[in-house]
């Protein structure tokens, strides 16, 4: 059964509530006290980025550490973030290492910005967390073209055929997977179309399914026209030069599709964007840096949204908790 993250009537209601005051106050440094921000308090922060003027200077990460402030980095000192050449990886096992219950999450770059908000929440709640991320090679069932090689990437057919052996010899409880849909290549150097996206996502999906295993496709965040970090620095006294409208930053019709895909094999799919946007997008949240670059969020921010992360996933843990998995 497809579950929705924030159905339309609670999302009026929170701002209905956010309107006459009786939201409790987010602080900005939630994440770091020990109850995380709830999807309440994301959201109430999001609503008012669009009245930040100044660029804080307690900013999160530091705008020039930005860029080595994301998941791939943070991948990478665990031996997480496989070279391109390698097709196979350590034992990356983040959250709760004692933990009785497995969540994996899977995917390229856009999988493991997300890993210190999916860690917060794994030790939080007592899970196991296995990261399974290889950068340019999103967890979808086709032959990829590698653009820093110039070349067919054959390694990411091989560690497809590896994460599929690997998850089901795990038989984790929820399979979490998120990739980049922009700008892949397939084995001919030509733009993925969406017909071969889908059908990859979907024979991944089938690949993956385990008896009693929960999959979730993580939809894709919202995209600035500028690099965030980048617009600050140059605005940091007019933080809103570096926001974009939400329909132009929400990439809807491969949600659609994403959604459209969930469905059809009775996954999740979990929804992004009002993480990071009401009807304008920002590039600050709070005293967050949101973005590390161009096409992914900090750690810190990832860290931040580890209660919301909790919301859009507690239906599933919920079902893994009250079965034997």
């Amino acid at each position: 059964m497809k579950h929705f993250r924030l159905s339309m009537i609670g999302i009026f209601a929170i701002v209905a509530a956010f309107i006459a005051g009786t939201l409790p106050i987010a602080s900005a440094d939630a994440a770091s006290s020990s109850s995380p921000a709830s999807l309440a308090q994301v959201l109430q922060l999001v609503a008012s980025a669009t009245s930040i003027k100044n660029v804080p200077s307690s900013i999160q990460p530091p705008l020039q550490n930005a860029d080595t402030s994301y998941g791939v980095d943070l991948a990478a000192k665990r031996g997480c973030s496989p070279a391109p050449t390698i097709s196979t990886t350590g034992s990356c096992i983040y959250g709760d290492q004692q933990g009785s219950k497995t969540m994996v999450l899977v995917g390229d770059s856009h999988a493991a910005m997300w890993l210190a908000g999916f860690d917060e929440m794994a030790q939080r709640i007592h899970w196991k967390l296995v990261v399974l991320i290889k950068t340019e090679c999103p967890a979808v069932m086709t032959r990829f073209w590698i653009d820093s090689l110039n070349r067919p990437y054959p390694e990411c057919s091989a560690w497809h055929s590896y994460i599929v052996s690997r998850i089901r010899k795990l038989d984790p409880s929820i399979v979490v997977i998120a990739n980049w849909w922009d700008y892949n290549k397939n084995i001919n150097d030509k733009p993925i179309t969406d017909t071969q996206w889908i059908q990859g996502e979907s024979t991944m999906l089938k690949d993956l399914q385990g008896k009693g295993t929960q999959e979730v496709l993580w939809g894709d965040i919202p995209y600035l026209s500028q690099a965030g970090p980048t617009c600050l620095a140059a605005h940091l006294t007019n933080a809103q030069a570096c926001t974009t409208p939400r329909s132009y930053a929400d990439v809807s019709s491969h949600e659609f599709d994403l959604a459209a895909v969930a469905k059809q094999h009775a996954a999740t799919y979990v929804s992004t964007t009002n993480l990071f946007c009401t009807s304008q997008c920002t590039a600050i949240v709070g005293s967050y840096d949101v973005y590390a670059n161009a096409s992914h969020i900090t750690n810190n921010y990832a860290k931040f949204l580890s209660g919301a992360i909790q919301t859009d996933l507690q239906p599933l843990i919920n079902q893994s908790s009250q079965g034997t998995k």
